[in-house]
């Protein structure tokens, strides 16, 4: 029983945090074609 909450934030961090740094290349990529 200990590994489900052990689990659930490393699950929810590998679901946000793809989505944080593709957020971020986006912003590179219109920085850059802007720029």
């Amino acid at each position: 029983m200990r590994s489900v909450p052990i689990q659930s934030p490393i699950q929810i961090y590998l679901i946000i945090k793809p989505r944080n740094i593709i957020m971020h290349l986006n912003i590179k990529l219109k920085t850059v074609s802007s720029g």
